[in-house]
């Protein structure tokens, strides 16, 4: 006989460095906190409770067994290791490290342990078994547990303690990263008696099973030992030989099946012990997927990385032959489906936005640029600049000819378009004809020029070749000498830029996956953050003053990336179709992202 248990487990908040967790077996309790500076809490939690539920698997039948089994477990890094076993009609119960456990029986409550020890005694149904880790300790103390019982479930005697542990003021000691208490807490209501299946303890030593690696020798002695071995030999010699000859048989398929069926029980065991483990993860996984819906409108950043920690905590499961690969599927399911929409990713199919050729037979857009509402696209082989009001799709012819030959950039600002071409820079007037001049030559100063941008009035070249940033300031009869943007001491790799973007820093995509940031001529410090799967392939980058975001087009992976300006992720768009964009640029006001790809230009909604 053993008695039956309901276990309720309060959790606090967890951290890289702080991690406790209730784990209930089907003949044990354990209660663990952690706490690691290195930041490794929750992975030497797991492989703590991952060793106990393999311990524990078979339950100890003494109080001394029981210690031992703790004190093998406990590390430098265990706050409190709390373990009760129900044998017979009595509890054992041990605790390392920090942490309390109480008994109530009735309408009294008394503290069987304060500190690191061990206590065994006699149970009755209805009692109830506190115990508390080391940091919910001075929190939860025996006045304040006392009123919360109430001849109430376990459950609801959980949720008592949690609403209390929440009201209280804590201290800085208190508190893990998360702000909410570290700690856990288990609640174990004793119920009644079961009968017991049967014991390992009942047989005798030579039967005893422990684990698969020393077992089956002990079998075979016992098999062979045994007094049903000996009365079936004795029996086979008594015989004459025909009928020993069948004696034997009968005997040798005995002891076959007998093996046979401690072979399986083996197997039983061993499979009950890797599914323990397998119910201790998916445990594990389901507190982080609920606790990532609770914060995730608070703080969007927490509950993605707690999603990460639920895929990454189920991996190993899902590739392994458990028996309870369907319960594993499931959960693998509802994590994968909170993580994408946590992520923010968002399939999109790229509507057709603009075709030039509409306006120019056989046109086609090799560069785009934008600035209000206004796109300017040019078309390198065609010779031809249009201008493209957005909000109205309303485009026009707005310069051609042999002027424009070759013109590869294109960089819209106030009523004019500039074009860079191999004779230079060329403005092209809302309304009028272009002047037959560059208003900026051609530079023996010039290496391979990648990008034209315009912030300010002022003109931007990103020279890929020198590896400079040249700057022309905008002038009241046209424009300055050639400078430049980066201080002298500044000497980045521009060799495999892409794109330019300016919003008062300078924002440069790089084909390594890299966007480079300058700020009044330095390099600053850009960092994408959170961002799954990380940028790796070429990008083209794009922003500037009107919008908060920094969107990162990476053609390679189908998807435009959205970021903060402090890096923090935002979401991102993916596509499956053919499509293989080369520039990006967003117009705040549409809610729209456009893409170059093939000559044409599409859109994406942007939520």
């Amino acid at each position: 006989m053993h008695f039956r248990m309901e276990v309720s487990p309060v959790l606090g908040g967890s951290s890289p460095t702080d991690w406790a967790q209730v784990l209930s077996l089907p003949r044990a309790v354990v209660v663990v906190e952690i706490h690691d500076t290195e930041g490794g809490a929750r992975r030497r939690g797991m492989a703590l409770l991952s060793e106990l539920s393999r311990n524990l698997a078979e339950p100890p039948a003494t109080l001394k067994e029981l210690e031992k089994i703790v004190r093998a477990a406990a590390t430098a890094e265990t706050v409190t290791l709390a373990v009760i076993v129900p044998v017979g009609t009595e509890i054992l119960s041990v605790l390392a490290g920090r942490g309390s456990v109480y008994l109530r029986r009735g309408e009294r409550m008394a503290e069987i342990l304060a500190a690191a020890g061990s206590v065994s005694g006699s149970a009755v149904a209805g009692d109830t078994i506190v115990v508390v880790s080391g940091s919910f300790a001075p929190i939860l103390t025996p006045e304040e547990l006392a009123p919360l019982f109430d001849h109430l479930p376990a459950e609801a005697v959980a949720e008592r303690i949690t609403l209390a542990i929440h009201r209280k003021p804590k201290t800085a000691e208190e508190v893990s990263g998360t702000g909410e208490p570290s700690g856990a807490a288990g609640i174990v209501r004793i119920g009644q008696f079961v009968p017991e299946d049967v014991s390992p303890r009942e047989q005798s030593p030579e039967h005893e099973i422990r684990g698969p690696r020393n077992s089956l020798p002990r079998v075979f002695r016992s098999v062979l030992t045994s007094g049903t071995a000996h009365r079936a030999l004795g029996r086979i010699r008594r015989h004459p030989p025909v009928r020993a000859r069948g004696l034997i048989v009968i005997a040798a398929a005995s002891i076959l099946l007998f093996i046979a069926v401690v072979a399986l029980g083996l197997r039983a065991q061993q499979s009950s012990r890797e599914n323990s483990g397998t119910r201790l993860v998916l445990s594990e996984v389901r507190r982080m997927l609920d606790e990532s819906q609770a914060v995730r409108e608070l703080n969007p950043g927490r509950s993605r990385e707690l999603l990460r920690q639920a895929r990454d905590t189920l991996a190993p499961l899902t590739v392994s032959r458990s028996g309870m690969k369907r319960e594993i599927d499931e959960m693998n399911r509802q994590v994968t489906a909170a993580l994408t929409d946590a992520m923010r990713v968002y399939s999109v199919t790229p509507e057709l936005f603009f075709d030039v050729s509409l306006l120019k037979k056989g046109a086609k857009v090799d560069s785009i640029g934008y600035f209000g509402d206004i796109a300017g696209m040019a078309d390198a082989s065609g010779e031809t600049v249009y201008a493209v009001t957005l909000a109205a799709k309303n485009g026009r012819i707005a310069a051609g000819g042999a002027l424009f030959a070759g013109v590869s950039y294109v960089a819209p600002y106030g009523k004019t378009i500039y074009v860079f071409t191999p004779r230079g820079i060329f403005s092209i007037p809302e309304s009028g004809s272009p002047a037959g001049e560059p208003v900026i030559a051609t530079s023996d100063q010039w290496g391979s020029i990648r990008a034209l941008t315009a912030f300010s009035g002022n003109l931007y070249l990103l020279d890929t070749d020198k590896g400079r940033i040249w700057k022309y300031v905008a002038t009241d009869d046209g424009f300055s000498d050639l400078r430049e943007y980066l201080n002298s001491d500044v000497q980045p790799d521009l060799s495999r830029a892409t794109s330019l973007a300016i919003d008062g820093s300078v924002w440069i995509g790089i084909d390594s996956g890299e966007v480079l940031k300058f700020t009044q001529g330095r390099e600053d410090v850009f960092r994408p953050q959170g961002l799954e799967p990380p940028v790796s392939g070429p990008v083209s980058v794009y922003t500037d003053d009107e919008v908060n975001e920094i969107y990162i087009l990476e053609p390679g992976a189908k998807r435009l990336v959205v970021t903060g300006k402090d890096g923090a992720y935002i979401a991102q768009y993916v596509w499956e179709n053919g499509l293989t964009p080369t520039a990006v640029v967003v117009s705040r006001t549409l809610r729209k992202a456009l893409l170059l790809s093939g000559g044409l230009v599409y859109s994406v909604d942007l939520k």
